[in-house]
């Protein structure tokens, strides 16, 4: 129902995510009540965060939509995200998701997880915030500046349960033809130890590696100011540079998930991220198609 974009009843059907054994990483016990859109006023209302770093990054947005009268809202998430959600007007305090839940509790009154909110608020296909949220001083890149800057990773979390079949990485080699399109500097922001495939691939040091000022994804952010498009395969990349209002191509396995829409024809058209263009792999495990497509749509930014 989520590919249909059938939210009403979607929402209340993604709640049985709490039935399912291997979802550990998301399932705390409190004495607090959950909080199901009743008023807030006098009270404080704790959003913890689930799921995986984009998930968090691309469901903040919800919580501009819980009316601001004479509450506090707290959001517990990962520290990695603690200085880019800090970011956001309408929360009053970010907390690490890890260490209030170990030992360290602040009061609240009421909680909610974080992906239930769009249930709570009544989220449906005509509501769906999508202008951009997140900002972030910009970094100061190396480089020629008159060029065209693009970031871009190449793949996902190897954990990641889709990523066996890398549906969520494609390989270096294939974006070769886009670093011999003129006028263009390309800048690396993958991270993790897949980045070894770029000290083989680079070998004339063409592309400048920014993983070195990567600690945070406030420090992504930042660089992603800096840039003028980013390129990425289905990771929190995607969401980060959509949620930023940065251009941003994605590249999608033909089994994307269903955030990405269903409809392959829907490459500009998507209701999460106004900046990003959807590119889809025509036949599975075939990225040449969707890189030959970002290829020309690049060669048109620039000409």
């Amino acid at each position: 129902m989520l590919f249909e974009e059938e939210y009403e009843e979607a929402w209340a059907e993604y709640e049985w995510r709490w039935q399912n054994d291997s979802n550990t990483q998301s399932k705390y016990k409190f004495k607090e009540p959950a909080w199901n859109g009743e008023s807030l006023s006098g009270k404080t209302l704790l959003v913890h965060a689930e799921q995986g770093f984009g998930d968090v990054i691309q469901f903040a947005r919800f919580l501009s939509m819980i009316e601001k009268h004479g509450f506090h809202l707290i959001l517990a998430c990962h520290s990695a995200l603690i200085e880019l959600l800090s970011q956001l007007k309408c929360v009053d305090q970010v907390v690490d998701l890890n260490r209030e839940f170990n030992g360290i509790q602040i009061p609240f009154d009421y909680q909610a997880p974080l992906l239930s909110l769009p249930r709570i608020l009544g989220v449906d296909g005509t509501n769906i915030p999508n202008a951009p949220y997140l900002s972030a001083e910009s970094s100061t890149l190396d480089g020629d500046s008159s060029l065209f800057k693009i970031g871009f990773a190449w793949a996902g979390r190897p954990r990641h349960e889709s990523d066996p079949h890398r549906n969520r990485s494609c390989p270096l080699f294939g974006f070769e033809a886009l670093l011999n399109i003129s006028s263009t500097q390309f800048y690396s922001l993958q991270t993790g130890q897949i980045l070894d495939e770029l000290a083989n691939f680079d070998e004339f040091g063409s592309i400048f590696d920014l993983e070195p000022q990567i600690n945070s994804f406030y420090d992504t952010a930042r660089l992603i100011s800096g840039l003028d498009l980013i390129i990425t395969v289905e990771t929190a990349l995607a969401h980060l540079a959509g949620a930023m209002g940065k251009p941003v191509l994605i590249l999608l396995a033909t089994c994307a998930d269903w955030r990405w829409q269903s409809k392959a024809e829907n490459i500009d058209n998507n209701l999460w991220y106004q900046s990003a263009r959807l590119f889809r792999q025509l036949s599975p495990g075939e990225w040449s198609d969707p890189l030959h497509d970002v290829e020309t749509h690049i060669r048109d930014l620039i000409l």
